[in-house]
């Protein structure tokens, strides 16, 4: 497994999944036409022989390979003898049983990720195409809420208006304790919980007359809406952990691109030494040991998540990591 192989891949289900979808559309199309005609001909009293029609079969490509090869070495631990021939048969059956083994598990775990990544960019395009939208409105909100709240603190205390450089700040860090509060927050993520388990006990609550008016009207809403488009679901603006649930799902694939984000962000929280997360004596990371500390439960080793939540970028940084 490797990266171009994991994009060509992608690329390729993806072209093949919209070709297997459209003939299903174009199947279902041609089988109400064939019921429509046989209809008729049968309310005529007319003969009729249901239309066949061959479909084409679309098949994913071959997954892009690359040669690696190797050297088996057989010792006899100080025997000093040759091998028998039935050894030597022995050893290259378990070294071919090892090679077809290996290759297969690539293979599924390629397959595995490809089909983990289209299942996803689903809900990252909405998200692009409708929700960042939202976030951006709301994070102008909060800023602007935290500098009004700073001013009139300022005139409430008879201090001087805030200067364009502590508006700065305030703008920067509310931004920041904003979008960390989207990865790890949970006591915001409790009460905001909480809110939503008292929002829907208060609906399961109304009576039956708001019921069915809410059912009424849900259904003119539906039909507007499906003459409009396909309506977009709801969404919360900067839910508190929205990501940290995403994030996890990280840990899942077995290819990653962009070591250096996840990298950066380990070295930064000071959350594992280098040895631990990178390949033995070098600085490249180790996805294979990286992705299975993403998700730790170990209540002394806080997760990358609760290091992150706790990091302040602010201000001189005197210690050494």
């Amino acid at each position: 497994m490797f990266e171009e192989s994991f994009d060509m891949a992608l690329v390729n289900y993806a072209q093949i999944n919209q070709l297997r979808h459209d003939q299903s559309l174009e199947k279902e199309e041609f089988e109400k036409q064939q019921d429509e005609i046989q209809q008729e001909k049968i309310e005529n009293g007319e003969p009729y022989e249901r239309q066949s029609k061959n479909w084409e079969e679309f098949q994913y490509a071959p997954f892009k390979t690359r040669k690696s090869q190797f050297v088996v070495c057989l010792n006899t631990l100080g025997q000093d003898r040759q091998y028998t021939q039935d050894e030597i048969q022995f050893a290259l059956k378990a070294v071919k049983n090892y090679r077809d083994t290996w290759e297969a598990l690539e293979k599924r775990n390629l397959e595995h990720d490809v089909n983990l990544a289209l299942k996803y960019r689903d809900w990252d395009n909405t998200y692009k195409e409708h929700y960042i939208v939202q976030d951006d409105a709301r994070l102008d909100e909060a800023v602007d809420e935290m500098i009004n709240q700073r001013e009139s603190q300022q005139v409430a205390d008879g201090e001087d208006p805030l200067t364009e450089e502590e508006k700065d700040k305030i703008t920067k860090k509310t931004r920041y304790d904003s979008i960390t509060a989207t990865f790890y927050a949970p006591e915001l993520a409790a009460l905001h919980k909480a809110k939503l388990a008292k929002e829907a006990a208060d609906k399961a609550n109304d009576n039956r007359a708001s019921s069915a008016l809410s059912s009424v009207k849900s259904e003119k809403k539906s039909l507007a809406g499906s003459a409009e488009g396909e309506k977009v679901p709801d969404y919360v603006p900067l839910e508190p952990e929205m990501w940290l649930a995403r994030c996890r799902e990280f840990s899942e694939f077995h290819i990653m691109k962009f070591h250096r984000v996840f990298q950066s962000i380990i070295y930064l929280t000071k959350f594992r030494e280098r040895a631990e997360v990178c390949e033995w004596d070098t600085n490249k990371l180790s996805w294979k040991r990286t992705r299975e500390l993403l998700c730790s439960t170990d209540p002394e080793n806080p997760d990358l998540y609760a290091k992150l939540g706790g990091y302040v970028p602010f201000g001189s940084k005197d210690d050494e990591y």
